[in-house]
Order: C-alpha cells, then structure tokens, then sequence
C-alpha cells in the first residue's frame, strides 16, 4: 500500500511541475507532494531497512544540485535582474530532484512510476486520436469541455471530449489540424517525452507493437517539426549501436528531406504559415550565440537585458549567454556522463536524445526538473533469453515485511 501511495503522490506531482501545464504556477505543490513521497517512502523503507540511492541516480542528483548551486551563486555574482526567480527555481529544483532520487532508487518505485507516466502519455494520445474520430461527425465545437489555463498561453489548453488537451489548429487550406498538447506547456515539449518512452520502452518490458504505434502517433499528433526530426535521429542512433550502418544512415538521411518537406509539419510549410514564430526562434539563437561569445562567462541565470531578438533564451544555445561556459558544461555533464553510471549505454543515449535536442534547439526547459527525472529512470539490458524480466516480478507487488527468526 506504501508503494503505490509514494508513487501515486511522485505522478501527481509530475504533472504540476515545469514543464508542464501546471508548472508556472504550482511547482511549490509539487515540492509538498515529492516530499510527502518521501515521508511514506522512509516509513516503507524503515520496514525493509533498505534507504538508499542508486549509483546513477545519485550521480544525476549531485551534478544537478552542483548545476543550481551554481546558476544561484552566479546569478548572485552577477547581480541579475530576476534573481529572485533563480532562488525560487533553485529550491524547486533541489527539493524535486531529491525527493524523486530518494524515491525512484527504490527498483519497484521506479518501475511503477515510469509505467504510470508511459500509461498517462498514451491516454492523452488514444484520447486525441478519439477526438478526431468523432469530428468527422460532429465540429469540434461540439466537444469542447473546458479550457486549462497555461500561463503565458493564452491561446492553447482547449480541452475537448473524452480528455484532449490541444495546443492550438494548424490551418491549411481545407484543413485545421489539431496540435496534441497532453498535459504539457507546448506540443513541442510533450514530443520529446513520447520520444523518450519509444526507447525506454524494453527497461519496463512494455516493448510491444502496439504500445510503441500508439506513441509514435502521439508524435504525430504534436505536429512538431522538432519532434519528427529529433524521432528519426533518434531511430537512426538506434539503428548505429545496434550496427546496422546502412539502415541508419538512410534513416538519417530521411530525417533531413523530412525535417524540410514533410507535408503540413516541414519547415517548408511552416515557414508559410508561422514564419514569424520560426524567425523569431532562429533569431533568438543566433542572438544567444552571439551575446556567449562575447562574453563566454555569462550574465546570469533569468538576467534577460537584452531585447535585440524575441524569445531570447528559446534553448539551450540562446540561453548560453547567461549561464556561461561553466553552466553549459554542467548540462552536458548531467545528461551525458550519467551514461558511465547506467547499465544499458546505448539504450540511455538514444532515449535522452530527445530530451537533450529539444533543450538544445527548440525549448525553454533548462529550469524543467522532469527532464532530470527522465534521467533516473531505469536503463537496463534486455535478459537473457529463458529468465524472466525482473519487472515481471515486480510490478504492482506489495512490499513484505521481513519475518522474523525464531
């Protein structure tokens, strides 16, 4: 019973943290409900008397705690205009991360949380898919419910019958296409997190057709350019570590002529439809860019006083100019050395892969502490053929209380 409460209280607390929906405005509710986890953990734990990390997740707890630390004490330095904001998501950030750690090293916790969340993506896309099913006989006026409000966006969180969240409609002629939202601030955001489950999908022996069909086409249903490119660069480092060269390389290959001419998605497309946005984007990374190299040491984190490009701190790349050379080498340490800590590497760098490119091209989610979870889950080796997977015997069982000797 103390499992599933913990890690119910974890997948609550997913959804009102950055960067999801929720997560402007509730992320000091998710800090109560991560450490409420915590509190039912260590009562589980003092039963099993079993309180520990694991190695790969205490590696990407103290490389992100060192990460905040500083982007604190430089924005400090550096006497950033915003640096009440740094304090705020520095604590955010420590409180998550470490409640989540804490928890998620438990092999059973970590293995129902990461099926619970996978579960949860693919209600939102089966729920989408509904939706448009039902409009080609009623409008989708019909099935509007209600409309969650996104701080700062002000356009999207429409919600319509059974449970679809959209971002916005993509119109074209004799067109408007929805763009699937889940539970997230930006279509663009909640690709990489389908992109994530696609490749992590063995570690929680959910690697099944269906399920990877239905994840796919919550891809799809973002109508994220990013997402559909970033899906097959994903596909084709698969396909590499895997040592199938030629099939890789076509598949690369493709994610070019696709990222640029895919109908309705492709930068060709959009480009007519929302250039503006993808100016602006472009604008705001080469601005970013620019201002680092000129000053390598960086601003401070949030110190946004320059007004030259909108969306100045899109990414990874445009905020380089305010966390600096110091942090931009944190970030790669936190995604990239985790790989020597885990025990399936390859599988780990294709499944955070999306994760990292949309950091690093196309989101603001340097301050997002769920793609530093996604960093904890398990990344484990296919077993041996004839042994039953261990999540086989774990999943959804009750810890047992040690019996004692006589």
């Amino acid at each position: 019973m103390l499992l599933r409460v913990k890690v119910l209280l974890l997948l609550i607390a997913t959804f009102m943290m950055r960067p999801t929906a929720f997560g402007q405005n509730l992320s000091s509710l998710a800090m109560v409900l991560s450490l409420g986890a915590v509190y039912f953990h260590m009562v589980e734990q003092s039963i099993i008397k079993n309180v520990r990390f694991t190695r790969h997740i205490q590696f990407v707890l103290v490389v992100s705690i060192i990460m905040w630390v500083y982007f604190f004490a430089h924005a400090g330095v550096q006497g950033g205009m915003n640096f009440e904001f740094v304090i705020k998501a520095a604590v955010a950030h420590i409180v998550i991360l470490f409640s989540f750690a804490l928890v998620l090293s438990d092999e059973r916790a970590n293995q129902k949380y990461f099926r619970g969340f996978i579960f949860i993506m693919m209600g939102f896309v089966i729920s989408y898919y509904i939706s448009v099913l039902l409009t080609a006989f009623v409008p989708w006026e019909s099935l509007y419910l209600f409309k969650i409000n996104v701080e700062t966006y002000d356009s999207t969180g429409n919600t319509y019958f059974p449970f679809t969240i959209l971002y916005s409609f993509i119109e074209m002629p004799g067109l408007n296409l929805p763009r699937l939202l889940g539970l997230f601030r930006e279509a663009g955001i909640f690709q990489a997190f389908l992109i994530w489950a696609i490749f992590s999908l063995e570690s929680y022996n959910l690697n099944r057709k269906w399920i990877q069909t239905v994840l796919f086409f919550g891809v799809a249903g973002t109508l994220s350019t990013s997402g559909l490119a970033i899906y097959f660069v994903a596909l084709a480092m698969r396909y590499f570590f895997d040592r199938r060269i030629v099939k890789g390389t076509v598949i690369f290959l493709f994610m070019f002529y696709a990222a640029f001419f895919a109908p309705f998605i492709g930068l060709n497309d959009k480009s007519e439809k929302l250039g503006a946005s993808v100016t602006d984007r472009s604008d705001a990374t080469w601005e970013g860019i620019q201002l680092f190299l000129e000053n390598p040491f960086g601003v401070g984190m949030y110190n946004m006083g320059y007004n030259n490009a909108d969306q100045l701190g899109i990414n990874l790349l445009s905020s380089s100019y305010m966390i600096g050379i110091v942090g931009v080498l944190l970030v790669l340490t936190v995604y990239f050395a985790t790989v020597f800590w885990v025990e399936d590497k390859a599988q780990y760098l294709v499944a955070v892969t999306p994760l990292f490119l949309t950091l690093l091209i196309s989101q603001p989610v340097l301050d997002a502490p769920l793609f530093y979870i996604m960093l904890m889950a398990a990344y484990k080796k296919k077993p041996k053929p004839g042994e039953l997977p261990l999540e086989q015997r774990i999943v959804w069982q009750e810890p047992r209380t040690p019996v004692a000797g006589p």
